[in-house]
């Protein structure tokens, strides 16, 4: 089965090298449950996505 992306945004900032390095000493690590339950929120999203593709498909 092949996936289509019809849309590709991509956004970048770009930072002096000195200034990365201070953001980066001064930002608190993410806790690890948060990003576990991101995760899990983010695969659920994906799965019933597309299922519901499947299902349309399945329509026609």
């Amino acid at each position: 089965m092949t996936v289509e992306i019809r849309q590709l945004i991509i956004r970048a900032v770009a930072e002096p090298a000195s200034e990365r390095r201070e953001a980066q000493d001064t930002a608190p690590p993410p806790p690890a449950r948060v990003a576990a339950v991101d995760r899990d929120a983010i695969v659920t999203e994906c799965v019933r996505k597309v299922l519901r593709t499947l299902a349309r498909r399945r329509e026609r």
